[in-house]
């Protein structure tokens, strides 16, 4: 039987950094005037590996900058189009525990609203083909 713990949650969020189209640094709102804050800011060190606030999002691989830096450059770059499009960087997700040992913990969805419009931009990546699906 599923633990409820391993339930998902949705939290409102604001993006800091697109790191690459499938890693974030997020503040997220926890409720009840708390927040998750990110240690990682634009521009910042990114040699630590998965500072607190650093997501990967759930269900997706992006292309590696030393492999296809073209394909690399152009699913950041939508990433943050689409934030754009969504007017501010305040956003939706939905997080997904890892089974992992990674030193992130969860992976979240990434929701969008867009001309009134909600967007899961992870699968909007997938089907431009700048991401593959895990």
């Amino acid at each position: 039987m599923r633990s409820p713990w391993d339930l998902l949650h949705y939290y409102k969020a604001r993006v800091v950094e697109v790191v690459d189209a499938e890693t974030l640094a997020l503040d997220l709102d926890l409720g009840f005037g708390g927040w998750a804050l990110a240690t990682s800011h634009p521009g910042g060190d990114q040699a630590a590996a998965f500072p607190q606030g650093m997501y990967r999002m759930h269900g997706i691989k992006a292309p590696c900058r030393t492999q296809d830096p073209t394909l690399f450059s152009e699913a950041r770059s939508r990433v943050e189009e689409l934030l754009a499009l969504n007017m501010h960087r305040e956003v939706v997700v939905r997080t997904h525990k890892l089974n992992d040992s990674t030193a992130l913990g969860y992976a979240v969805e990434l929701f969008v609203c867009i001309s009134g419009e909600t967007m899961n931009v992870n699968e909007q990546l997938v089907g431009e083909g700048l991401v593959k699906a895990r």
